[in-house]
């Protein structure tokens, strides 16, 4: 499916596993630049290096533990550093706000089923 998100940066928390892999090599076939904000740093570098593999523009690995406010604060300055973020996805959910609180605009947010919403 062609979304339009070619060279986009995106953010998924929790894109080590389960559904968070899935969204975070979904939007790698996007070709987006993928953050994977994972507490394992194990599955997170497993999925970066499928991401990679798939067509995104590039995958990195953020090691983030969302329920600690430091830790997605730091993963927010480390994308920041790179480029402004146009999408998130949360499929553990409860960081939505606070990740676009804080990351650059345009931020469109993605819900954790991966469908995108203004």
């Amino acid at each position: 499916m062609e979304l339009n998100l070619a060279g986009k940066s995106v953010i998924v928390t929790g894109g080590g596993s389960n559904i968070g892999r899935a969204i975070s090599l979904a939007f790698a076939r996007e070709g987006v630049h993928l953050t994977v904000a994972e507490i394992d740093e194990g599955q997170g570098r497993k999925v970066v290096a499928e991401a990679k593999g798939l067509g995104a523009a590039s995958a990195t690995l953020v090691p983030t533990d969302v329920t600690r406010w430091e830790s997605v604060q730091a993963m927010v300055r480390e994308v920041e550093a790179r480029a402004a973020c146009e999408s998130t996805a949360t499929p553990r959910g409860g960081t939505r706000a606070a990740i676009l609180g804080r990351v650059s605009a345009p931020a469109r947010a993605t819900s954790s089923a991966g469908r995108a919403r203004a």
